[in-house]
Parts: structure tokens; C-alpha cells; sequence
């Protein structure tokens, strides 16, 4: 037994199951279960009397700003991308840039030029709106992505009425969880 799972033992406790999680242990003894997190933060060693012990799991979860942010990057791409296609602004640009001859001749040929340069910025309005589209789904890649890197496995204990106890455990899977069910039975 480790130096602090010794140290927290009371006099006549002894250990019923073990589930080692690299550095990190759950440990169902005869009175309590208790969370080894020695290289976790916050607490080091929590416990919980077994009698207020619900149940056990295992669970994976990550970041979920990460996965927020994808999507609604994923909606502006969409969003970008549909606008860009659906509504094509090159008719109204080419109309107003065939009336300059007419308009020189009226005296209102300064008046079509705004509006012609107006045009040009509207015939590549669209094709930017598509461009935008494929830069805003490359941030919802990267942030789908960092949620698949924040996610991490857990043990997590429930109790009545308290705080659960989670232990950092990468490679836990249901057989170590049905150990510690087993082992608070």
C-alpha cells in the first residue's frame, strides 16, 4: 500500500478492491471508498463513507466550450456558404455597369461610376461569402478538435447528497467499475 493510503486508514480498516488508474487509485475499503488523486489538483485523498455511496461509473467528458464553439462556427459556415451560393448578386452588377454609355449622355455619368463600383464590390460580394463560409468551417474543425483532445475518462463515484469523487482513469472500463460494485455489495 502507498505511504498516503496507509496514512488515511482508521484503526481496523483494511482494503476490500483496488482499481489502479496510473498514479491515480479507488479503493473500497471496509468502512469507506477513497479517491488517491496524487497528481490530480485540489484534494489528493477524498473519501466517502460506504453507506452513502450511490454508485460507481465510468465516464468520458471534455471541454464543452470547445464543442460549443464548433458549432456555432459550423452554423456561420453553413450560414456563409448558403447565402454565398443561393443569392447571386452578378445580374444587378452587370446592369448597372451596361448603362454607362446612356448615362454620360444625360449628365449623371458620375452618379453610374459610384454606382458601377458599387456593382463591382456586389459581383464579388458573394464568391467572398463563400471564402468567409471555408475559413469559419476551418475554426469549427479546430474547435471540434480541441474537444476531442480535452476529453479524458474518469472513475466517478456518486453519493447521497454530496459531492461525487472522481478519479482521472484513462484506461478504466466497465470490468473495473463492476469490481468496485462488487467489492461495496
Amino acid at each position: 500500500m502507498p505511504a498516503a493510503l496507509s496514512e488515511v486508514l482508521f484503526d481496523g480498516e483494511s482494503v476490500v478492491e483496488r482499481v489502479d488508474c496510473g498514479a491515480n487509485a479507488l479503493v473500497v475499503t471496509t468502512h469507506r471508498v477513497v479517491a488517491l488523486t496524487p497528481t490530480g489538483e485540489g484534494e489528493r485523498v477524498r473519501y466517502a463513507d460506504r453507506p452513502n455511496v450511490e454508485t460507481v461509473r465510468a465516464e468520458t467528458a471534455g471541454t464543452t466550450r470547445h464543442l460549443r464553439f464548433g458549432l456555432r462556427q459550423t452554423a456561420f459556415a453553413v450560414f456563409l456558404f448558403a447565402a454565398g451560393t443561393l443569392f447571386s448578386l452578378d445580374r444587378i452588377a452587370d446592369s448597372v455597369t451596361g448603362a454607362t454609355g446612356t448615362a454620360s449622355e444625360l449628365g449623371i455619368g458620375s452618379l453610374v461610376r459610384v454606382l458601377a463600383a458599387v456593382a463591382l464590390f456586389a459581383r464579388y460580394f458573394d464568391d467572398a461569402l463563400v471564402g468567409l463560409s471555408g475559413l469559419t468551417a476551418l475554426l469549427a474543425a479546430l474547435g471540434f478538435a480541441r474537444y476531442l483532445r480535452s476529453r479524458s475518462r474518469s472513475l466517478v463515484v456518486e453519493t447521497y447528497g454530496g459531492d461525487e469523487l472522481r478519479v482521472p482513469a484513462p484506461d478504466a472500463d466497465e470490468s473495473d467499475v463492476g469490481r468496485i460494485l462488487e467489492a461495496l455489495d
